[in-house]
């Protein structure tokens, strides 16, 4: 018998249990997949509509996918559908380099933020810390950009996310930087920590909603 010692992260990680099927909760089904990558409405998403994009393996974060055209097919797949509900959309990641990091909010497992905004995230995040420095490039440059460190990254569009996304390195981890961002903006401010306040109903309407437009436009890439 394995200890919990001595179990590989990914047995231990709840992104790798959804993406095989073994789910806790009716909100964590998957909404749509392809053969390296997952959709699924996420938890504490206080923005109905916000969705996550993951890994099927177990990794920490995108850096080396983001020039992958796999990657990019799924993730304007899955915005499309976002997009058809919700209006426009913004993306971000908090991107972790070591497990158990505040800057992954308690998740070790590479996943992307889509969430419906009319309004600038970039305007938004430069209002809320004027002190982070960025530098905007293509999502493809993050690992070149960031060396081993961790980083935040940020776009417009889905469609930016690819030309002129915005990357910070982070020196000094904070946990969930652009839920708080939009929290504070949205009047959920001290709300932003999704295990406190998973908007569990809220969730629950974005998987019902999505999984059903999912069907219709994309009947192949639906698990």
């Amino acid at each position: 018998m394995t200890s919990n010692r001595t179990k590989p992260p990914e047995m231990e990680c709840r992104f790798c249990r959804i993406g095989a099927g073994r789910a806790h909760l009716s909100h964590d089904r998957v909404l749509m997949d392809s053969d390296d990558y997952f959709a699924i409405a996420s938890i504490g998403g206080f923005i109905e509509g916000w969705t996550l994009v993951c890994a099927k393996r177990h990794t920490l974060n995108f850096s080396d996918d983001y020039g992958r055209s796999a990657l990019r097919e799924f993730v304007s797949e899955v915005a499309s559908v976002v997009s058809s509900v919700y209006g426009p959309i913004v993306a971000f990641e908090h991107g972790v380099r070591r497990n158990g990091s505040l800057t992954g909010c308690g998740t070790d497992h590479a996943h992307l933020h889509l969430v419906p905004l009319r309004e600038s995230l970039v305007q938004r995040v430069c209002a809320y810390d004027r002190a982070r420095a960025w530098v905007r490039g293509p999502s493809s440059d993050v690992g070149h950009l960031t060396g081993s460190h961790e980083y935040l990254l940020m776009a417009d569009s889905v469609e930016a996310l690819w030309t002129s996304a915005y990357v910070s390195n982070v020196s000094e981890p904070q946990s969930q930087f652009f839920r708080k961002v939009l929290a504070a903006q949205h009047g959920f401010d001290g709300q932003s920590d999704y295990r406190s306040f998973p908007f569990a109903e809220t969730t629950a309407r974005t998987s019902k909603r999505l999984g059903e437009i999912a069907c219709e436009r994309f009947p192949s890439a639906v698990a």
